[in-house]
């Protein structure tokens, strides 16, 4: 294989690689709650990313699920906070 095909697919895997990693970081830094408000488990999340990491680019489409789709609810549930409505557990 040319070595220029090798650099590519090394920069590819390394792409997918901070993504992932990227979308562990977000997910560790959100509270429980944040994910309880949005109907959403944070262990499942977490799981799922770490499992899809080692199943080849599964969890580089996990991950771009969880930034795109998951993450803005639980970041908006975040931001509304405690108060009347949302008792903290």
């Amino acid at each position: 294989m040319d070595s220029g095909v090798n650099i590519g697919f090394g920069v590819i895997g390394l792409l997918t690689l901070l993504v992932d990693l990227y979308a562990l970081i977000t997910l560790a830094r959100r509270p429980a709650q944040a994910f309880d408000r949005a109907n959403k488990s944070k262990g499942f999340w977490l799981i799922t990313i770490l499992v899809g990491i080692f199943i080849c680019n599964v969890g580089f489409w996990i991950s771009l699920w969880y930034l795109i789709i998951v993450d803005p609810k639980v970041r908006a549930m975040e931001k509304l906070g405690g108060g009347y409505g949302f008792p903290d557990r």
